[in-house]
């Protein structure tokens, strides 16, 4: 099981029975690992904690953001996304598991 997150959906028309429906992009969302600055010295904690200031502060190059990675994209027709049963959303994450032949999907409750 992987927990994905929908990273884009949008229209779009089945080539053969020309109904309409949606595109839906699911991308595995992984924590970036936390870079470690080597060294135990004096010099080394100082630089550390200046950094551990400036996430603090949001700087973009230096916020722990996710890594997504391209997992799955559905083609969906509009009766095929109702019977799925659940509300599919782009930024919600889901976990997706597949299971003997199966590829199973359940909305995650936001924490």
């Amino acid at each position: 099981m992987v927990r994905v997150k929908i990273v884009e959906i949008k229209s779009t028309t089945d080539p053969a029975s020309r109904l309409e429906g949606k595109q839906v992009v699911f991308a595995e969302v992984r924590e970036k690992p936390k870079v470690q600055i080597l060294g135990e010295t004096e010099e080394a904690r100082i630089v550390d904690s200046l950094v551990q200031q400036l996430r603090r502060m949001g700087l973009p190059m230096l916020t722990r953001a996710e890594l997504r990675i391209p997992k799955l994209v559905l083609f969906l027709t509009e009766g095929e996304s109702e019977e799925i049963g659940i509300r599919l959303e782009v930024n919600k994450t889901y976990e997706l598991a597949f299971r003997e032949g199966k590829i199973e999907l359940k909305g995650v409750e936001a924490l």
